[in-house]
């Protein structure tokens, strides 16, 4: 997967998805989700716990 950026369109489809959904990601967990997935590590439940602590709304 190339590795993805705040502008990148990938990203914007997921923020404009999250609207969609009345959910929103504050700048701060959007950095956290995008160490996540340019991390390389697989991404499980798990990975997000640990990730964002429970701060997802």
């Amino acid at each position: 997967m190339k590795k993805l950026s705040a502008t990148s369109k990938e990203f914007n489809r997921i923020l404009k998805n999250l609207s969609l959904e009345n959910l929103e990601l504050s700048k701060h967990l959007q950095e956290r989700a995008l160490q996540l997935v340019n991390s390389k590590k697989e991404i499980t439940s798990e990975s997000v716990k640990e990730q964002f602590h429970g701060k997802v709304l």
